[in-house]
């Protein structure tokens, strides 16, 4: 028999794809649909769960550009009364008023009528503190993760004039 190619072996014929119909893409569908629904009721759960402290958490997250605007003014405060001072912090930020700061409304934040105020806190540092050292800052918000294990959100302005959120996981020992 000549098939026409050299060496007398028959000629090749290409394979035909299968097809799987539309069974893969169902299974597949149906799969992640289930993996999502999951996923909702967990987070559905975890929110119940955590209650009005999550409400109080995310809106603390929320609150940094507030806060930061805050901090700037009362760290150009800072700035004018250090350069009057011989680089010597007020030993509180009351001080500041009024020839540095017009009131005390960078002092507080909320973050809207129905929720509580959040005083600043303030710590004059000493001369030898690093510039990594929390100068003043808002306690935005605080949750519990799980129990004995809370999670608090804060808006800091440090001595080097650099304005951080910081977070601080703390979990009750045994």
């Amino acid at each position: 028999m000549n098939t026409g190619i050299p060496g007398g072996s028959p000629p090749i014929q290409p394979r035909r794809a299968r097809s799987a119909g539309n069974t893969c893409l169902i299974a597949g569908l149906s799969g992640c649909g289930l993996g999502l629904l999951i996923l909702v009721g967990f987070g559905i759960y975890a929110a119940k769960k955590a209650g009005p402290g999550l409400k109080g958490f995310l809106s603390g997250v929320s609150s940094g550009p507030a806060c930061k605007q805050k901090l700037t003014a009362i760290e150009a405060a800072l700035e004018e009364y250090l350069k009057q001072h011989n680089g010597k912090y007020p030993p509180k930020l009351e001080d500041l008023i009024p020839n540095y700061l017009p009131d005390n409304s960078n002092f507080t934040y909320s973050s809207s009528p129905s929720e509580p105020v959040i005083n600043i806190t303030y710590h004059p540092p000493s001369p030898n503190e690093p510039g990594s050292a929390i100068l003043a800052g808002f306690k935005t918000g605080t949750t519990e993760m799980v129990p004995g294990q809370t999670l608090t959100i804060s808006i800091d302005l440090l001595k080097d004039g650099e304005i951080v959120e910081d977070s601080l996981t703390r979990q009750e020992l045994p």
